[in-house]
This record gives structure tokens, sequence and C-alpha cells, in this order.
């Protein structure tokens, strides 16, 4: 029941629109290869953002595609079905929409533009937002964040014998 609680609090955030994917599902690879078979249609893409180019009454968002999650959120892979662009009707700042977060849009297919990443021409589906969602940094683990099971010893970290505190330390080694 904890369990289940904290799920909905964590989700509580998201958009309704974000949290299900409307049927049927509609890859980026489709798209760019029919365009004109999937104008107007309602898709739920999400992925890393590239860019942000705020216009003078919308901002562009060029995102990465990637698979997403039940929920919503992009999965951290290397896998990818190409780029969109998102026309979003508000201001999106590109300090906090920087280049690497995480970004999820529902909306609809309303073309696609072609612009160039460094030398090469790319033609991107277009994405007219209804709703979006920035999903916070996933924090980064240490290794030693925690013990596998209970007595777990890792016999190589141990703070008194490091390099880095005998160099900081000498006098400790006598």
């Amino acid at each position: 029941m904890c369990l289940s609680l904290l799920a909905a609090a964590c989700a509580s955030n998201v958009p309704k629109a974000i949290s299900t994917q409307p049927e049927p599902a509609i890859t980026v690879d489709a798209v760019r290869s029919n365009l004109n078979q999937y104008l107007g249609k309602k898709v739920r893409w999400g992925g890393e953002i590239a860019s942000v180019k705020p216009q003078t009454d919308s901002t562009l968002v060029e995102v990465v595609a990637r698979q997403l999650y039940r929920s919503g959120r992009p999965k951290e892979t290397d896998q990818t079905q190409g780029r969109f662009m998102v026309t979003v009707a508000d201001f999106l700042d590109p300090t906090v929409y920087e280049k690497g977060r995480q970004f999820t849009v529902t909306g609809t297919i309303t073309g696609s533009m072609e612009q160039a990443i460094d030398a090469y021409q790319y033609n991107y589906p277009v994405v007219t937002a209804e709703a979006y969602h920035l999903w916070e940094p996933v924090p980064q683990r240490s290794r030693y964040d925690y013990y596998p099971y209970p007595g777990y010893y890792d016999p190589w970290y141990d703070p008194w014998y490091s390099p880095f505190y005998l160099h900081h330390h000498p006098h400790y080694w006598w």
C-alpha cells in the first residue's frame, strides 16, 4: 500500500495526457517514412532535448526520440528512432529546458520541417503540443550508496588507506 501511495505521489505532477498512450501507438520512424498517412494523428513521444529555440509566439523543441516507459518517461538508452520537433505555444526557457533533459509530449502531428544537423539535412516530423512534461533528472548513484546484502564489505574501499587520503595526510603513513 505504501509503495502504491509513493508511486501515485511521484506521478501526480505528470499531466494526465502524458500518462496514457494514444491508440494506436505511432512511432517516429513510421511518420518519417510516410508523413501524409499520419497527419492529424495523436502521439505521445519523448526523449532527450537536443535544442530549444524560442520563437516570437511559441517555442520549438528538438527532441532525440527514445522509447517510453508506461508512465511516459523516456528510457535512458542509446537506441533512438530519430528526432522530432515540438511546437509549444508557451515560452520555454532554454536554461531550464536545457540540452540533455528528458521531455515527453502529447500532441498532434502537424507536418514536417527540414533543418541541418551540422552538414546533414534532416527531415523532422513536427508535433504541436497539447501537453508536455520536463522530467526531473535521475540522480546518479555511487557504487557506495548501498550494499547489495547485509554484512557486505568492499575490501577495496577503505578511506584510511586510499591513495588520496595518504597523499593529503602523509603523517598517518609512518
